[in-house]
């Protein structure tokens, strides 16, 4: 196993802080990225490719290339007649693939799941132990907060869930607060508690947090490893989407990230806009 003992010593602690966050994502990649063994390397990029699905999304929907992403690929490149299409990852190709020829047939929500089920299964089959561990907690999450909203609003879990394991099949079968459920997946218990709570920005620190403390129960016996590094990227990329609603040149206070959080996360959110 290869230990990055100067890389990882040489980082500032993190602590989760939604309106100070010390260390910018980019920074981080650029410190500690020529330095990682190629398999390592290829690991932390996969954690990273979620970050450019909108931009992939827009392009889907509109063809335009000119949006700005932070994918290292080239938009172009999703057209399956494109010559650099096969340097794209497996998952994004299996994507394109499927919806390249009848885009314009298809809601933006329907391929947002599409895409996001792909990612899922790439990072489940990526070989790293704390990849795959996360992966299953990310959709977890995902899927059991979204059928939470599908109960909500009286909507069908089965076109709104992701995957189709057997925790997604529970998902449909059962309410979310049934004993099978609860059995499935413990921490549906944590989240229960915190959705509880009537204020929605409480809520989406609260669950940050759990992110944040899950992370660090993962790698507790990691000291040096490259599970380190994927970890505290993560961390970085949950202190990044508080910088994108907490912008420190407009909001000052907490009342205002409020805001910003229903205007650029909850009401553009296409579950919760449910017209049908």
């Amino acid at each position: 196993m290869h230990n990055y003992y100067c890389q990882i010593a040489a980082l500032p602690e993190l602590k989760f802080d939604p309106l100070n966050g010390s260390l910018a994502l980019e920074e981080f990649l650029s410190e500690v990225s020529p330095s990682l063994q190629p398999n390592h390397l290829n690991w932390l990029n996969m954690l990273l490719m979620a970050q450019g699905h909108n931009s992939v999304l827009n392009y889907f929907t509109n063809g335009s290339t000119e949006t700005e992403t932070t994918l290292p690929y080239r938009l172009d490149w999703f057209n399956p007649k494109s010559e650099q299409f096969n340097l794209l990852p497996a998952y994004m190709q299996r994507f394109s693939e499927k919806f390249w020829q009848k885009r314009s047939d298809y809601k933006i929500l329907e391929m947002e799941m599409g895409l996001l089920d792909e990612y899922y299964r790439y990072l489940r089959q990526s070989g790293n132990g704390f990849i795959e561990k996360w992966a299953t907690y990310e959709l977890n999450l995902r899927n059991y907060l979204t059928a939470k909203k599908c109960e909500e609003f009286s909507i069908s879990k089965q076109t709104q869930l992701v995957s189709s394991d057997d925790f997604v099949e529970r998902l449909v079968e059962f309410p979310t607060n049934h004993k099978e459920i609860q059995i499935e997946w413990p921490l549906s218990a944590i989240i229960d508690e915190i959705l509880k709570n009537d204020n929605l920005l409480n809520r989406e620190i609260a669950l940050d947090q759990l992110k944040w403390n899950l992370i660090d129960e993962m790698n507790l016996f990691f000291y040096f490893s490259i599970e380190i590094i994927l970890g505290y990227a993560l961390k970085l990329i949950i202190q990044n989407r508080w910088k994108r609603i907490y912008q420190s040149e407009e909001t000052t206070s907490y009342e205002e990230i409020y805001e910003n959080i229903w205007t650029k996360e909850i009401k553009n959110n296409p579950l919760l806009n449910y017209n049908e």
